[in-house]
């Protein structure tokens, strides 16, 4: 008799969820890893998630509607950073989402291009700052800065004008504070 898509697994089939579960979860510990360059994931609640996931993968039991509701908070998480500008996080995020429903369709297998993400680190830009002493203002600039208002990215030597608590775009002249 054929074996209907939203019965439990079988045993082989869930020894495969677990293997891919515990992909799932090294997806979300490297996400989970940037939380100290990025800001919105340091109190997200990726990490809760995470731990849930990896204590659920290391049970010995789970069956599609577990999955089907573990997939709405996948989601959630998905959500929040659907509008972000960090591809990093936004494209492991949306993987973990992917392979989350390819376990609950069936499919067992894992790219190898997860695994490649998962080596993948994190990049941290470094900011680099100069100490420069122009009239009587002493200021520490970031090498690279960019305007809060335009987003012009520019350099240290671009700089023509200083203030008192900072300096100004040399764009837009919009002011920012060291």
């Amino acid at each position: 008799m054929h074996e209907s898509k939203t019965q439990d697994f079988t045993e082989g089939e869930l020894r495969a969820v677990i293997a891919k579960l515990f992909v799932v979860v090294d997806l979300l510990e490297c996400v989970c890893g940037a939380s100290s360059s990025v800001n919105k994931l340091k109190n997200h609640s990726v990490h809760g998630y995470n731990e849930f996931l990896f204590s659920l993968a290391c049970g010995s039991s789970i069956t599609r509607g577990e999955l089907k509701i573990l997939i709405l908070e996948a989601h959630d998480l998905n959500k929040d950073f659907i509008r972000s500008r960090n591809l990093w996080i936004k494209e492991r995020t949306q993987l973990v989402v992917d392979l989350m429903q390819e376990i609950i369709d069936g499919n067992f297998s894992v790219n190898p291009k997860v695994f490649a993400l998962i080596d993948e680190k994190y990049l941290v830009e470094e900011k680099i700052k100069e100490q420069i002493t122009i009239k009587k203002f002493h200021h520490q600039v970031i090498k690279e800065t960019k305007c809060p208002s335009c987003s012009y990215s520019f350099q240290l030597p671009e700089i023509n004008e200083f203030l008192e608590f900072g300096y100004r775009c040399p764009k837009c002249r919009q002011s920012i504070r060291k």
